[in-house]
């Protein structure tokens, strides 16, 4: 594929840019846009990030940046084959744009339980009142009012209207918020 900078990433080579996920997340919605309002990948990311711990920040606001190429599939459709050139994607994005070969210890099961807070806010706030099978596609988190009040907070910062026609907004105050943790990231590294 080629990215919006004109970036050509294939399954072996290539990562976007930071503008270029920005851009992919911002126009990518969850579940297949099957919700009540608009919520982009982005807000997603965000919401993640918030409900995560801070020296993990960096993990949680590009933990889904391979969806910015590949999409949002629903997990219950996805092949083993799909899953493992995400993941592949996801790492060389890692290493490629930030020098980080692996996730530090802890990372992977903090960021999954943020985002699992998240998804499970999305679903109750967003999703279809009368849907009540949401446990059967993934296993949702306990009742979480600061989940919901951070969907809320960007969801009303960036009207979809932002997203829709490309607006600077959300994309940049995404891309300086990566580039803020990316620099707390490295500054732990060294300390």
């Amino acid at each position: 594929m080629y990215t919006l900078s004109g970036k050509h990433v294939t399954l072996d080579d290539g990562v976007p840019t930071l503008n270029d996920i920005a851009q992919g997340l911002a126009w990518t919605p969850r579940f297949q846009g099957q919700m009540r309002r608009f919520c982009p990948l982005l807000v997603h990311a965000h919401v993640v990030a918030d409900l995560g711990e801070p020296e993990f920040e960096l993990f949680a606001l590009l933990a889904d940046a391979e969806k910015a190429c590949l999409g949002d599939w629903c997990e219950s459709f996805q092949l083993e084959e799909v899953r493992m050139i995400r993941e592949h994607l996801r790492q060389r994005i890692f290493w490629e744009r930030f020098g980080i070969e692996r996730w530090p210890a802890g990372a992977v099961e903090a960021v999954k339980e943020a985002d699992r807070r998240a998804t499970t806010a999305e679903v109750r706030l967003l999703a279809h009142p009368r849907v009540v099978s949401w446990s059967k596609v993934f296993d949702p988190a306990p009742e979480d009012t600061r989940a919901g009040e951070r969907l809320n907070f960007h969801l009303d910062r960036y009207p979809a209207v932002h997203f829709l026609l490309r607006l600077v907004g959300p994309i940049r105050d995404f891309e300086v918020r990566v580039e803020h943790a990316w620099q707390h990231w490295k500054v732990r590294q060294v300390g």
